[in-house]
């Protein structure tokens, strides 16, 4: 697809904040392209280092970054769902007790948060729904 906007995000050490390193638009065959990056680190628990690619399209969900090696190269793919679903559900303690004000992330990288993105919150009985993700 051309014409999408992609997003990289950064994963930095044991715990940093998600952060929007860089954008670039998809050209007229789909594809695109992000340099002079530091190489990932993904092994290293204490100075961790990855990203995390995102696709975004009017009146299209989010599209997520999907990964294959080639060639000892990592290729990203983006996958942009044309259909959308609904995710609902209940956040319960390991008890079985409604777990109010959970935070709950369709889109994360590597187990955190990314700032700005659709999340939901639990309500007093735990339930939360989130509209609008992609159905893949």
């Amino acid at each position: 697809m051309a014409g999408v906007t992609v997003r990289l995000y950064r994963v930095e050490g044991p715990a940093l904040s998600t952060v929007e390193t860089a954008k670039t638009v998809t050209d007229a065959e789909g594809g695109y392209a992000f340099t002079g990056l530091a190489p990932p680190r993904p092994e290293n628990h204490l100075d961790r280092l990855n990203y995390v690619v995102l696709g975004f399209a009017d009146g299209r969900p989010i599209g997520i970054g999907f990964f294959h090696l080639r060639d000892g190269k990592k290729i990203v793919e983006l996958r942009m769902a044309r259909e959308v679903s609904t995710l609902s559900g209940k956040v319960v303690d390991a008890a079985g007790r409604p777990v109010a004000g959970a935070t709950v992330l369709p889109y994360f990288a590597y187990d955190r948060p990314i700032p700005g993105l659709l999340l939901g919150t639990t309500d007093a009985e735990g339930r939360f729904k989130i509209d609008d993700l992609g159905a893949f």
